[in-house]
């Protein structure tokens, strides 16, 4: 059978999102990785000068699987 698929990318399986929900650390980094494109999407800002101008992209930090695996 064919694995379901969103825009082309294969989409994560339930049994995945259901064990990071639950607090596996392992599935909580496979989720990180599979929405780490998306999450640095949200978290970059794009600054502009007094004239309204971009200068530059800054990266927040976003979270990663380390600083999860120390608040479990």
């Amino acid at each position: 059978m064919k694995e379901p698929t969103f825009n082309g990318r294969e989409l994560l399986p339930l049994s995945v999102m259901e064990a990071a929900h639950a607090g596996d650390a392992m599935a909580m980094e496979q989720v990180l990785r599979y929405y780490a494109g998306y999450i640095n999407k949200l978290c970059s800002r794009t600054l502009y000068d007094s004239n309204g101008i971009p200068i530059e992209s800054v990266r927040k930090n976003a979270p990663d699987a380390e600083v999860i695996k120390q608040e479990t």
